[in-house]
């Protein structure tokens, strides 16, 4: 069984205009080459030329051939065809052979024998092809080709293959143009550097628990130095905020100095 294929639509208002859609970029001579035209139900085709406003405009192709005239109709050559022969090239190989046997020894003598003789090379003939037998057969083979898979003539009937090409083509120049509007954007957009992105947004840091022993993770504390849990979180965020640029693993330490002071 043949998979099925999938077919994509195409928009609405492009498939009641399917004969004016045009593909990329719309152009003069689209309008103006035949070759370009396309084919519109129950109407006939534009010659793609302008007619002169000129009324003593006399239509046609001018006859600048000189074939005689009238008396050139009256009497004709009769033509034949002459068979042309290719003539094969000399066989030098056996000329040279005839001539060591019949004992032909300097220039002039074998000119003459080449002048007595003449011998002309064979046409190639193509063996034959022979097909090769197969001595051990599987037992479950099967000769033949492969059944061709069905038409699908309602998808030919509906256009549904063209309709599925426009539809792709339709979605390729779309991401085409996307891609291409995001490059531009990258392009006229300038990055930001490090010290502009701390500047904007404060990274958040990992709150790292401190360690404890595994007997006593289930303890709770006696003593809280909040007075309450929100307070606790707040001391905490502010704490993060200032950790960035204080000394220490966790940011506990002093706030670090821009440069060296002798």
């Amino acid at each position: 069984m043949a998979p099925e294929r999938e077919h994509m639509e195409l928009p609405l208002k492009v498939s009641n205009n399917i004969s004016d859609f045009r593909l990329g970029i719309n152009r003069k001579s689209f309008r103006d080459d035949p070759l370009l035209q396309k084919y519109k139900l129950g109407k006939s085709l534009d010659i793609c030329k302008t007619l002169p406003n000129d009324p003593n405009f006399i239509y046609g192709r001018p006859n600048r051939a000189r074939d005689g005239g009238v008396p050139g109709i009256m009497f004709w050559d009769s033509y034949r065809a002459k068979p042309q022969y290719k003539k094969a090239p000399k066989d030098f190989i056996k000329l040279n052979k005839r001539s060591a046997i019949c004992g032909m020894a300097n220039a002039k003598e074998m000119n003459y024998f080449r002048a007595a003789n003449d011998f002309r090379v064979m046409p190639a003939v193509k063996p034959g092809y022979m097909k090769p037998i197969l001595q051990r057969l599987p037992p479950g083979i099967t000769f033949g080709k492969k059944t061709r898979p069905c038409t699908p003539m309602g998808d030919v009937v509906q256009n549904r293959f063209g309709t599925t090409w426009l539809a792709k083509t339709r979605e390729n120049e779309r991401l085409a143009k996307e891609r291409k509007h995001e490059y531009y954007k990258m392009l006229t957009c300038p990055k930001n550097t490090r010290s502009a992105a701390l500047g904007c947004r404060q990274p958040l840091l990992e709150d790292t628990p401190l360690w404890k022993m595994t007997k006593w993770n289930k303890v709770p504390p006696h003593i809280s130095t909040f007075r309450s849990a929100e307070s606790r979180e707040r001391a905490v965020k502010y704490h993060q905020s200032d950790a960035i640029g204080r000394c220490g693993v966790h940011g506990h330490g002093v706030i670090e100095s821009m440069g060296k002071t002798n």
